[in-house]
């Protein structure tokens, strides 16, 4: 059997050399296709090496073998560094139905201690004038490292700009470098490619913006109704605040957008007061990030920074002490005592892989590499709770023997099972290990809805060409071995991975596309490891297997990895349209926003079987270059039938599912919708989400799927120049050449979902009904510089120093009915108004509303301080009003925080619920601050990150607090007032 195998693989390889001979004579697109037999080859030469290693008397003849095959696979990366790309190429697995086009991809084995390369650094966006320099930047990362970088230009290869390793730079550029632009990172391994960044290029500054002005309506007040059809909101215009480029610049971190060059004021009438409001006239190119403060530039800087918490997914009092956290391979932070972590994510990063690994304390946790989404142009902090497996199944073995685990049995027997060889573990010296053996075992089963937050990694791979896949998981596992003592061993031998035929859904088929992959912690992406071979009951009852059942089986040797994934990757893909509105009425719709986090879960587990689950998102792709965008979500359907899950969620908070589609008519034949509450272990929490099934298969909404692939468009016709002169931004823009080859039907419903109109049928979330008012007369100082004179005196964030600074204060509110005490919860205003400067005395910076919770609430108001004025910088102590909506209400002079007291402002008292109960003028130091004055203060870089945590200081009543959210609030002390309601006998507030 040996001496055959040998002559097979010698003749392979021979077969390999003259294909790649013809090859290197041919040229252009007839040379690429070409490449497509060498890539069908050279799966069945890794196929045969497999057969090979599995008998040990052929290893050492293969050994020279081996080493040819690698002169050959490097003779064919040569050849692929052509002026356009390989189109993706399928491999030999068995083809799918034609009713159920499918796409399937080509990639290399994976070898010991090697990993693709992954771009961690993605080139961004960029904007130039005629006659400016740009520098595109890109960077990787791998084992081996990349060594060679390629730019690409709309689908070409460039060779006549100055590239250096990872840049691109293009001097003295012109209207023709216009265009969509990406890299190619490559090793001697594999390859990767960027995502594709677009570059505009303008002859002026004023053609990037729009100078109308966008709707924009602003909620009013309940006691301020305007006239007209919508009393409680007014048009105040809005700039698009896209960017653009003007010169000269005043420094080098000056970043213009379009933003108000003309704005006026006007002064709206109230039931008891009056308050000005901003209107946007004009729009142009403005500085967006800088403050000119007496000639003292003030820049806003975009920094990222990633923080949270990790736990025991089962058990969040159970933290990760003192453990090491990488950012892809680098180690970047420890997590505290608490199992709090931090640090800051370099520029251009969107989606980034985070592995949790124990450190010196050990718990159990299994080493984990997480996959999170930088949303574009984000700034601030993000926090996310990160749960991680904690080892729950220990098997001890006896190494010298042979060991079959299971990894997950059903009713009736094992479903996935592990065969390790005997006399195969090994001390950290290279001994023979042949003490007891003990076994961690934790499996994933995908058709559990509650492993969804245990996945590792984001069931994505690269092929061979450097395209993004998706997978469909059927299983993911996690093994480690250890000695009696605890040290770890290691394990040296073809051990096999068996998952029950009926599990993949091929009970009566000889082959499978299911593969077996192992996890690359650094990328959190899944690489080859081998295919998969039907095994008989019978011949797995001589192998002492623990099942009767029918088994696929791979072999791999487990040396650097210990997660591994039953996977397929040829999938029939399609998309769902997601769409968020403000409320459950559907009326108005949410723009789509980068904030947006949309996740798409097939099959949903009341699928019987479930043959697998795919997880799709906003980053995901297929093989093909194609991916979600904006809200047409990729998702994988069934082969006449789509089922899921869908979520959705807008700054790390899930948004409400609706049972109707968004539609001019929201019954569609085929289409059905259940909204269901899944639990969350990790937050105590309960997500709505959709559950639906679609069938027959539809191409208009809410889902689109086509089983005809696009012709593809001469680059010559004025449609694809059309295409062209706008960086290729319209929905069929990819039909034209250099793009579109080797079309597939999933580009048909691309091109129908980003065609589709509002009133087309999707899917509906919206934001859950909300308590918070806020009203501001003018935001930042950077939106109301349009006005003449400027407005900025009223910003209620001046940013006159680079941090932003938030203010909240907390107020409790009792209340009695019938002399007796209730749980009646209540709606309380803070009004926040100017104090002494004649800019603002007694005007109102703005109002804000929320209703207590277990009767406690934290509600924001401007801080004193600095404010823009015309003149002079200038300071104001401002005066904030309290009031709230209730009957015989008051505060007692003891029930003021002790500290608080010395700056409460004598005023009227109050005639109705509107007028303020109380008031206070506060110095804006920030030791003037804490449990003893009810008031809680942060600055930050990051506008959202202050309030976030200055308002978790309030709720917890811990002025030191770090976390940007309170997880247990204190309703029952560090309260700046308390304020006391009585005979209150209808209800205590209305929601807006």
């Amino acid at each position: 059997m040996c001496s055959m195998n040998i002559i097979v693989f010698v003749v392979l390889l021979l077969d390999l050399s003259l294909i790649i001979s013809v090859s290197s004579k041919k040229k252009g697109a007839k040379r690429n296709c070409r490449l497509a037999d060498i890539n069908r080859l050279k799966i069945t030469i890794l196929d045969r090496i497999d057969l090979l290693h599995s008998e040990d008397k052929c290893l050492a003849k293969i050994k020279d073998l081996e080493a040819k095959i690698v002169a050959l696979e490097k003779e064919l990366a040569d050849q692929k560094a052509v002026n356009e790309e390989c189109p993706t190429i399928s491999s030999t697995s068995t083809a799918a139905p034609p009713t159920t086009p499918t796409t399937t991809q080509s990639f290399r084995r994976r070898t010991p201690h090697t990993e693709f390369p992954e771009i961690v650094q993605h080139p961004e966006d960029t904007f130039a004038l005629v006659g400016d320099t740009v520098n595109l930047t890109c960077r990787a990362v791998g084992k081996p490292r990349p060594d060679t970088y390629q730019w690409f230009k709309n689908g070409k290869l460039l060779q006549d700009q100055e590239q250096t390793g990872q840049n691109l730079v293009i001097v003295e550029t012109t209207l023709e470098n216009k265009g969509s632009y990406y890299c190619k990172a490559s090793s001697e391994y594999g390859s990767a490619k960027s995502n594709a960044a677009t570059l505009d290029v303008k002859e002026d500054s004023e053609s990037f913006c729009d100078s109308q002005p966008v709707s924009f309506l602003k909620a009013l007040p309940k006691d301020c109704p305007q006239s007209g059809e919508s009393p409680l909101v007014y048009d105040v215009g809005r700039c698009q605040k896209n960017v653009c480029v003007k010169r000269p610049k005043a420094n080098s971190d000056t970043k213009f957008c379009c933003g108000p060059t003309k704005q006026t004021k006007e002064t709206l009438a109230c039931v008891d007061y009056s308050m000005d409001i901003i209107v946007t006239l004009e729009c142009g190119c403005v500085i967006c990030n800088q403050v000119n403060i007496s000639g003292n530039i003030v820049t806003s800087k975009r920094d990222v920074t990633f923080s949270g918490v990790v736990h025991a997914i089962n058990d969040p009092s159970t933290v990760l002490r003192f453990g090491n956290v990488y950012l892809f391979d680098e180690r970047v932070t420890t997590t505290s005592f608490n199992g709090e972590f931090s640090f800051s994510v370099p520029t251009g990063m969107n989606r980034i892989v985070v592995t949790f690994k124990e450190g010196v304390m050990k718990s159990g946790f299994i080493e984990a590499s997480k996959v999170f989404t930088i949303p574009k142009d984000f700034s601030g902090t993000l926090f996310e709770d990160v749960s991680l497996l904690i080892n729950d199944k220990v098997i001890t073995i006896t190494p010298s023997e042979k060991n079959t685990i299971s990894l997950a049995e059903s009713s009736e027997s094992s479903t996935a099972e592990v065969i390790i060889p005997g006399d195969s573990f090994y001390d950290s010296d290279g001994n023979l290990y042949t003490d007891e053996v003990k076994v961690t075992v934790n499996f994933i089963d995908p058709s559990n809805i509650d492993s969804f937050n245990s996945m590792v990694g984001d069931l994505t791979f690269v092929n061979d060409n450097g395209e993004v896949g998706l997978l469909k998981t059927f299983g993911m596992f996690h093994l480690g071995f250890n000695g009696e003592n605890g040290e770890e061993l290691e394990l040296k031998a073809d051990v096999g991975m068996a998952i029950r035929a009926d599990v993949i859904g091929a009970e009566f088929k000889n082959t499978t596309n299911v593969k077996l992959w192992s996890l690359n912690p650094s990328s959190a992406r899944w690489e080859y490891e081998g295919s998969l071979e039907r095994v008989s009951a019978s011949r797995r009852k001589r192998a002492q297997t623990l099942a009767t059942s029918d088994f696929f089986v791979g072999k791999t040797v487990i040396t650097d990895r210990y997660w591994f994934n039953f996977d397929d990757d040829s999938l029939n893909f399609c998309y769902v349209r997601i769409k968020a509105y403000t409320d459950s009425s559907l009326s108005t719709l949410l723009p789509w926003s980068e904030t947006f986090e949309p996740s798409v879960l097939t099959p949903a587990s009341s699928v019987t079987p479930p043959n697998g689950r795919v997880l799709t998102g906003s980053m995901s792709q297929t093989g093909s270059g194609f991916g979600s965008k904006d809200d047409c979500i990729l998702t994988v359907c069934g082969e006449s039938k789509f089922q899921a899950y869908l979520f959705l969620k807008s700054d790390n908070v899930a948004l409400s599912a609706s049972s109707k589609l968004g539609a001019a008519d929201p019954t569609i034949a085929g289409v059905n919708i259940n909204v269901k509450q899944l639990d969350d272990v990790t937050t105590a929490t309960r997500s709505r989400v959709i559950e639906t099934d679609v069938e027959p298969l539809v191409s208009n909404g809410p889902l689109y799927h086509s089983n005809t692939a696009p012709d593809c468009k001469d680059a010559s016709l004025k449609f694809c120049t059309d295409c062209e002169i706008n960086n290729y931004m319209g929905a069929e823009c990819f039909l034209c050449d250099p793009y579109c080859y080797n079309p597939i039907p999933s580009m048909t419903a691309y091109s129908q979902c980003l065609k589709a109109s509002d009133s087309d049928p999707h899917y509906s979330f919206y934001r859950n009904p909300s308590t918070l008012f806020e009203y501001s007369v003018c935001d930042m100082a950077m939106s109301c510089l349009g006005g003449n004179p400027p407005l900025t005196p009223l910003a209620w964030f001046p940013q006159t120093t680079i941090a932003f600074w938030a203010w909240f204060i907390k107020v409790r509110v009792l209340v009695k009915r019938n002399g007796q005490d209730t749980d009646d919860e209540s709606r309380v205003r803070v009004m926040s108004k100017g104090g002494e400067h004649e800019d603002t005395k007694g005007k109102l910076f703005g109002i804000r509303e929320d209703v207590t919770s277990s009767q406690s609430v934290c509600v924001e108001y401007k801080g004193s301080g600095p404010i823009l004025t015309l003149s002079k910088p200038g300071v104001d102590e401002t005066v904030i009003e309290i009031s709230v909506e209730g009957t015989q209400c008051s505060v007692d002079e003891n029930d003021i925080a002790v500290d608080l007291r010395q700056y409460k402002v004598d005023s009227p008292s109050p005639t109705n619920e509107r007028e303020p109960l109380i008031s206070f003028q506060i110095p804006g130091a920030s030791i003037v601050t804490g449990n003893t004055f009810g008031r809680y203060v942060d600055d930050d870089d990051d506008l959202e990150t202050a309030k976030k945590r200055a308002k978790s200081r309030c709720e917890c009543s811990d002025p030191q607090r770090q976390k940007l959210t309170c997880d247990n609030p204190d309703s029952d002390g560090g309260e700046a007032i308390i304020i006391k309601c009585k005979d209150y006998d209808y209800p205590v507030y209305d929601l807006p």
